[in-house]
């Protein structure tokens, strides 16, 4: 609307014509705040006006209903000097202020415009000039109302600010002004819709009075409030139809709801088509008409708001409610007429949409709505075509009824030519014209808008909607018999539906493909998909027997090379049954399936195969280093007819907080997932190229089950072939095919962990020990049986087996140490025993050894792994009195059969200054075994002052078993090592009663003194050295007063000091345990044993051989309260 605000002018005409193009001008600069009533947010709006000569016959009265055309302001321009103002110009103001104040009308304004200043005020008389004049005889208390205005010829500063104040005042009188005209308005127009539920209401005149008011928001520049009034009027209207569906029937809808003769699309070239208002305004217009100019109204606003991109939008929203509305309401049409009626809307929109859009990302956000106004011309343009006799099923051309219902839709879209397009580009109703002309333009037509309707679905990533429009678009190509193109849509198809899980439409659009590729001639791909519908579970019986019949037929056609399909989902092998996973040659092998056919009925096999591919030779296997995939983190080796077990995804994701905190503030906070390793996994990068290619291949080894009848569901069937032109080694399953006449079903790669071996098998040797001994035993010689196992080379009379040993094993036969044993005539898969005589050097731990066979029946020298266990077990410990030291060895069976030991000996190894006096008895036989053990014990003598801290020993004792096949005394040896077991420390404490009391008693304080004494005197360093000693109690027994630690200072080699302890129970109570470390000041170069972080000293322990401690099993009688006695003190060892 190219309209603006009215504004009268009276007084001096010739004055205005003069300033109007410089007011015309200087008005609309600079936008004005606009407070709105009812609370209403502000609006900046730049205010232009249209200025009309005075006319007391268009001043508006108080039952005025139009409002943009009524004039909202009123000025008065007038030129004159006092002496003109008193003749005639006051009069004339008179005049004209009474005849406003009589219409009650408060907005208008008095301008006087001055040139020279002599001429409107006088020289002597002070408040005489024309505008006091003015002001005292018409303003009153508005003195807003009148103003002084320079002419705009005068470019000083004093002119500018005249023009200025002008615009400014001009500008909030227009707004005042609207303010008022506009309140009025919308309280009448309440008013009137309040009174909606009356008889005589009528919407048509109500919705002008509104309308009204959103043309002068939109006169005003205010677009959103505009479009509110629409959007309100679309709603109200809506809801009258809604009450009237449900039986609340007005009478002003009644032209609305009579048959509707025409359905001309939504124009969108115009911003206000004037003809379809008046036909509105005369309560003419049919609903659909209605309609039309209510939407094209909203999207003329959505073009002045910049926001073209919400035409889609609501357009699809729109066409949906209108269908549905005119059903609902039961409007008489002619069939189609709704249909043409929403592909020249949809047309219509997605081309004032495209000509408006300029911004790509606000297209690509709304490319939804313009894909789905494709898609909802597509499937009109369809119903049309099949209303009149336009798709290609039809064989004949369309019939003269067909004619003339076109003839009859295309005169009711109308005819206007001036909305012909200047571009050159067609109009919709061009373009559905040129559609129903002849069967070659609909296909075209239609096609091409599937293909912008898919496309444009593509582009957004909304692939289930494209592929269900390529689904009508292969119907659409089968009945134009054209298979080779309507194949890829249905595929397409059929992969989206299975893949989300719609199995019904999946085999339905596998029955339209089965037909397509049919008439293609293609008859692998036929029988692949015909297979996939007789398997299927979602079709009737007789149709998936009637693709079986269709697969038979095939399987009997011999057109060349046979048709290779996979066996699923027709047949599935549920359960594999290796009958011999190992055979020698000659053998029958055989190997039960447990297949499954999804069939519906049972079908007659010619013959099933199972092949099986060679791995590698018997005794010739070699490893090569290769890159495994990555999937799972570790090589994943198959094991021999052992199923793989893939582990499963956890249950639940374990997150954790983490935040990360610097120079005490918070930089960053996430969640941390702890089990990624196990979520996620890494896909193998260089995975090749997937083959779809089925093919059979050739098997050497081949198992093979002919003349199979094959009935649906669960069937048993063995698979047998004699080993017997293939080489030995490792075969790995391999290929299934079930054969069906020419039509093969084949399976690759059956089972990667499920092996048979082919062999001849080398004979091998076990070892055994004698059935009293158990297990070999080092040290000892022992009985043994060797059993020779042929397998599948026999033993030829007159053989000799040389046997070889490891170094430290010796082997003997019949008391012979070099091996050579005779044999007789063996036969295959047979074995034979015979009797050796072994024996290892004693060990402390068990040892592996090998015995090596070689003879001429051999290809090959065999190796037998035996493994010896030590019969004897060895321990010391170093015990203390004072200075005195003892060393005692233990020596512990590991055997059930004893062993007997004598004369042990302990000597040191390059140390003469140390004796060892025994404290036993020497010759004396004694048994050990795995549950008695024997303690030698030795006192150590030092004639060196200090003894030495460190002495290497060898203790050796004479053993003997029962076991022994020579009956010998052998000798058994043990190494020792001994450090820091010189007494460099002896403590001594005792507890005494305080508080001069005679005994100790329960709760009452007793003085705990020791003393530390330095018994290493040749040592200076460790004398002058401090140690931090620490009093361990039971606090259940004790309770020290005081710190239970302290600092010993050895200046003299010797320390005492006291502690206060209370006891806590009555009885014998062991004295307090006291401890020595070594004590170290802490330094940052300090590395010690025990590093506390809270204190500032590190302590380093003794050995136990280090510290004597005299007092370890003192205990004292604490006695209780209320008894009394003498102090005691027990020595507990």
């Amino acid at each position: 609307m190219e309209t603006k605000p009215v504004v009268t002018c009276y007084g001096d005409s010739s004055l205005f014509s003069g300033l109007q193009a410089h007011i015309n001008r200087g008005l609309p600069k600079e936008a004005t705040e606009w407070k709105r009533s009812y609370g209403r947010s502000s609006k900046f709006v730049c205010l232009d006006a249209s200025f009309v000569p005075y006319d007391e016959d268009i001043l508006p009265t108080e039952n005025d209903k139009s409002l943009i055309s009524r004039p909202f302001f009123h000025i008065y321009w007038t030129e004159c000097d006092v002496d003109n103002y008193k003749q005639s110009v006051r009069e004339d103001i008179t005049e004209w202020h009474t005849a406003l104040k009589s219409n009650n009308i408060p907005d208008w304004l008095i301008v006087v415009v001055v040139s020279d200043e002599s001429k409107v005020k006088a020289k002597l008389l002070p408040r005489s000039s024309v505008i006091d004049r003015v002001k005292s005889d018409f303003c009153g208390k508005q003195v807003d109302r009148c103003i002084v205005l320079t002419e705009p010829h005068k470019g000083d500063q004093r002119c500018m600010d005249s023009w200025n104040n002008f615009y400014q005042r001009l500008r909030q009188l227009l707004l005042q002004s609207f303010n008022r005209h506009l309140s009025k308005y919308e309280e009448n127009m309440r008013s009137l819709r309040e009174r909606r539920n009356e008889q005589k209401w009528s919407f048509s005149e109500y919705f002008l009075v509104q309308e009204e008011l959103a043309f002068m928001f939109e006169m005003l520049g205010v677009y959103d409030d505009s479009l509110l009034q629409y959007d309100e009027l679309d709603a109200l209207f809506t809801q009258f139809l809604l009450n009237h569906a449900a039986g609340e029937t007005v009478d002003w809808l009644t032209p609305f709801i009579e048959p509707c003769t025409k359905w001309a699309g939504i124009s969108l070239s115009k911003a206000l088509n004037w003809d379809k208002r008046d036909l509105i305004k005369m309560n003419k217009a049919s609903l659909l008409e209605f309609r039309n100019y209510l939407f094209s109204r909203q999207c003329a606003l959505l073009s002045l708001l910049n926001r073209p991109w919400e035409i889609a939008e609501r357009a699809v929203a729109y066409l949906h409610n209108t269908v549905q509305e005119m059903k609902t309401l039961e409007i008489e049409m002619p069939e189609g007429s709704l249909a043409c009626w929403v592909f020249l809307s949809c047309l219509e929109v997605l081309h004032t949409s495209d000509k408006l859009n300029n911004s790509t990302e606000k297209l690509n956000s709304h490319s939804l709505y313009t894909a789905s106004l494709w898609d909802y011309a597509r499937k009109k343009l369809k119903e049309l075509g099949v209303l009149c006799g336009l798709m290609p099923e039809v064989s004949s051309n369309p019939t003269s009824e067909q004619l003339n219902k076109v003839v009859d839709l295309l005169f009711g879209m109308g005819i206007n030519e001036e909305e012909a397009s200047t571009t050159g580009s067609p109009r919709p109703i061009d373009r559905l014209r040129e559609a129903l002309s002849s069967r070659q333009s609909f296909q075209r037509h239609y096609l091409d808008l599937s293909e912008l309707a898919m496309g444009t679905y593509k582009h957004i990533g909304r692939m289930r909607s494209a592929r269900i429009i390529g689904q009508d678009v292969a119907e659409f190509y089968m009945k134009q018999e054209s298979p080779q193109k309507a194949e890829g849509f249905l595929l397409d198809a059929m992969k989206m539906y299975k893949q989300e899980g719609w199995d019904i439409l999946s085999d339905s659009i596998a029955v339209l493909l089965a037909q397509c590729q049919k008439k293609l001639s293609n008859p692998l791909k036929y029988a692949k998909t015909a297979c996939y519908i007789v398997c299927s579970k979602n079709l009737s019986h007789s149709e998936r027997c009637y693709y079986l019949d269709e697969l038979i037929q095939l399987s009997r056609s011999d057109d060349g090379n046979p048709l290779c399909i996979q066996t699923n989902p027709a047949f599935s092998v549920d359960n594999i049954v290796l009958n011999t996973p190992v055979a020698t040659f000659q053998d029958e092998m055989s190997i039960e399936l447990e297949i499954f056919s999804n069939l519906p009925r049972e079908v007659f096999i010619s013959q099933i195969s199972l092949g099986f591919s060679h791995e590698a030779s018997e005794g010739s296997q070699k490893r090569s280093l290769s890159r495994q995939p990555s999937l799972y983190g570790t090589v994943d080796e198959p094991v021999m007819n052992f199923q793989t077990i893939r582990p499963q995804l956890p249950s639940q994701i374990n997150v954790v907080s983490a935040t990360d905190v610097k120079q005490e503030k918070l930089q960053s906070s996430s969640i941390i997932c702890t089990n990624t390793n196990e979520l996620l996994k890494r896909a193998d990068s260089i995975q090749g190229s997937v083959s779809d290619s089925i093919y059979k291949l050739n098997y050497k080894l081949s198992l093979t089950a002919k003349d199979v009848l094959i009935k649906p569901g669960v069937n048993l069937v063995t698979v047998k072939s004699q080993v017997d032109s293939c080489k030995r080694g490792l075969y790995k399953l391999g290929q299934l095919c079930i054969e069906m006449g020419h039509l093969e079903f084949i399976r690759h790669n059956m089972a990667n962990n499920i092996f048979v071996e082919i062999v001849c098998q080398q004979p091998f040797f076990e070892v055994s020990p004698s059935a009293k001994i158990g297990e070999l035993i080092s040290g000892i010689k022992q009985d043994v049986e060797l059993t020779l196992n042929t397998c599948s080379i026999p033993v030829t009379e007159g053989s000799i087996l040389s046997v070889n040993t490891s170094s430290g094993l010796s082997a003997f036969y019949n008391d012979e140490s070099i091996v050579k044993i005779p044999l007789g005539a063996v036969s295959v898969n047979s074995s034979v025993t015979m009797n050796l005589q072994l024996q290892h050097i004693l060990t402390k731990d068990s040892a592996e050894a090998t015995l090596t066979f070689e003879s001429s029946f051999l290809h090959y020298p065999i190796s037998c792994h035996v493994t010896f266990y030590p019969p004897l077990q060895f321990s010391h410990k170093v015990f203390s009195c004072q200075e005195r030291k003892y060393i005692q060895v233990e020596v512990k069976g590991n055997h059930e059969t004893p062993f007997s030991l004598t004369k042990p000996h302990l000597k040191t190894v390059d140390n003469n200054d140390v004796d060892f006096t025994y404290l036993g008895h020497f010759d004396k036989w004694q048994e050990v075994h795995n549950d008695q053990s024997i303690c030698y014990m030795w006192q150590l003598r030092s004639n060196a002052v200090p003894g030495p801290s460190s002495l290497d020993l060898i203790f050796s004792v004479t053993y003997r078993s029962s076991m022994d096949e020579d009956s010998l005394c052998r000798l058994s040896v043990y190494n020792i090592h001994l450090d820091n077991i010189q007494t460099l420390y002896m403590i001594t404490s005792n507890i005494i009663p305080g508080n001069d009391n005679k005994t100790c008693k329960v709760g009452n304080v007793c003085h705990l003194d020791f003393s530390v004494i330095n018994t290493d005197t040749s040592n200076t360093s460790s004398s002058e050295s401090q140690l931090l000693y620490e009093v361990v109690v039971d606090h259940l027994m004790w309770a020290v007063c005081g710190r239970v630690t302290g600092i010993v200072s050895l200046t003299n080699s010797k320390f005492d000091t006291q502690l206060q302890i209370i006891p806590l129970m009555a009885g014998f109570l062991p004295f307090p345990l006291i401890t020595l470390a070594k004590y170290k000041p802490k330094t940052d170069s300090s590395e010690d044993n025990e590093k506390d972080p809270s204190c500032n000293f590190y302590k380093e322990h003794f050995k136990s051989e280090q510290v004597y401690n005299s007092s370890l099993g003192k205990q004292i009688h604490i006695y209780s309260e209320q008894s009394s006695g003498n102090l005691e003190t027990m020595m507990v060892y």
